[in-house]
């Protein structure tokens, strides 16, 4: 009879875990991890679950990956999601692409000392965020300026959401610093930014700074070039470090200096392996050649924050436990302090996309930056940035094009050209004709062409 009453009432535990949507994880079993994403979700997620299945190769108690997603913005819908996973004994949470919706997700996670990762540039200091800090990248494009000697530049920006960017930038200068015109150019928030490009056509700028979101930055490039800005007599600095997932196909002969950032390679072995996993077509691979690639910094840095995560749980006992969300509750993780502490004095130095990966006080430290610019070979590299030795440029030589066109190609080819002058034209209009000549010449890009005038 006692052994039946100790059976009833494990059946009755087990069904009010299950009626309250508890994930009953055992001792050693594994610590819960959860991801809210509202933007490109399906390679998000993706990325995130292979992140996982990397850092458990390593890991006595593995890591369990739950994903939810929300709507673009929705910060209700992110709370209940969030509220869920933390009933469920939730040990850290990766947060959504939107800003707004991440910094409300950040105080109930903050509030209940819950580990919380985000992937996005953010003013806020709270939480595990592994994105440049605004004014770091301040100081990358200030170093990138004086590089250039720009005494004049137009810096675009697509919402108050940059200008933090700005406010740093204009912190390297004092009283002798270049002239800045400041142009917000998402004025009417529809994506149309030509009447702003027209103002900059107009002016007497041809360098410019634009920062601002991934799809908001590659729409303005494309409309650049259809106001008529795309050309040899404009510079632009990217300050967006998605420059290399853009196509930039239709900008190769445009003449505009192009210059850019990114965080990583895509000929890293550990970025190859995930374009691999990721399933890629073929389609996308072929970019790679001229050194661009799918993945975005968004899933690089989800895929770091993993790593980051997990190597923590290899040198410290975390057991999460299931958090009441309601704010009359005044329950907290019992272990999330320590852990959250003991992470950010925590260096990680390989396995990651990124580059080495600490905090100072808040703020993640020990990248380096590759300076990119576009050539009619796509992105090359031409030099690198980091917080001890600023910037460095090593730019290669430039490649012979001409050698990688085929055979049937005129590139590079000498053509002999026989002209017959009518009977009586006068020397005029033999020099009509050899103008024409080298009229083609600068046309088809011939080296020379060798003339024989032979008489009628």
């Amino acid at each position: 009879m006692h052994i039946q009453n100790n059976w009833i009432i494990g059946v009755l535990y087990a069904f009010i875990f299950h009626v309250n949507g508890f994930i009953n994880i055992k001792e050693n079993e594994g610590i819960a991890v959860g991801i809210i994403t509202d933007h490109n979700t399906e390679q998000i997620r993706k990325t995130f679950e292979y992140a996982i299945n990397v850092a458990n190769t390593e890991l006595g108690v593995p890591l369990i990956g739950y994903n939810e997603e929300i709507k673009f913005g929705d910060s209700i819908e992110g709370y209940t999601k969030i509220c869920k996973f933390m009933q469920n004994g939730i040990g850290a949470i990766f947060g959504p692409s939107s800003r707004q919706t991440s910094a409300h997700l950040l105080t109930v996670c903050d509030a209940k000392d819950v580990p919380y990762m985000y992937p996005h540039m953010s003013d806020h200091v709270e939480g595990f965020n592994l994105y440049p800090n605004p004014l770091d990248l301040a100081r990358i494009l200030h170093n990138v300026i004086d590089l250039f000697k720009w005494t004049r530049f137009i810096f675009l920006y697509e919402s108050s959401d940059y200008l933090s960017i700005l406010n740093g930038l204009m912190s390297f200068y004092i009283s002798d610093g270049p002239l800045i015109n400041v142009l917000r150019y998402d004025l009417k928030l529809n994506g149309n930014y030509k009447a702003v490009l027209r103002r900059v056509r107009k002016s007497e700028d041809g360098q410019i700074v634009v920062v601002g979101s991934t799809p908001s930055v590659a729409e303005l490039l494309r409309q650049a070039q259809q106001v008529g800005i795309m050309n040899d007599k404009y510079s632009y600095i990217i300050g967006n470090l998605d420059l290399q997932t853009f196509d930039l196909e239709e900008y190769k002969y445009s003449e505009a200096n192009i210059t850019g950032f990114r965080m990583f390679s895509p000929t890293q072995s550990i970025v190859q392996d995930l374009i691999s996993h990721l399933d890629y077509s073929g389609s996308i691979n072929d970019r790679i050649i001229n050194d661009s690639c799918p993945i975005t910094l968004e899933m690089a840095l989800t895929y770091d924050a993993v790593q980051v995560f997990a190597a923590t749980t290899k040198k410290i006992m975390y057991r999460p436990q299931a958090l009441n969300c309601s704010d009359q509750s005044s329950q907290v993780q019992t272990d999330g302090s320590t852990f959250k502490n003991y992470m950010r004095s925590t260096n990680i130095e390989e396995k990651t996309i990124t580059g080495p990966v600490y905090f100072d006080g808040n703020i993640r430290k020990g990248y380096t930056l590759d300076i990119v610019e576009l050539q009619t070979t796509g992105l090359v590299k031409i030099g690198t940035w980091d917080e001890r030795n600023n910037l460095t440029i090593q730019r290669p030589p430039q490649s012979k094009l001409w050698s990688e066109v085929d055979a049937n190609s005129l590139v590079n080819q000498t053509f002999r050209v026989l002209i017959s002058v009518p009977v009586g034209c006068l020397y005029t209009c033999i020099f009509s004709y050899y103008y024409h000549l080298i009229y083609l010449s600068n046309t088809f890009n011939l080296n020379y062409i060798r003339t024989s005038l032979t008489p009628v």
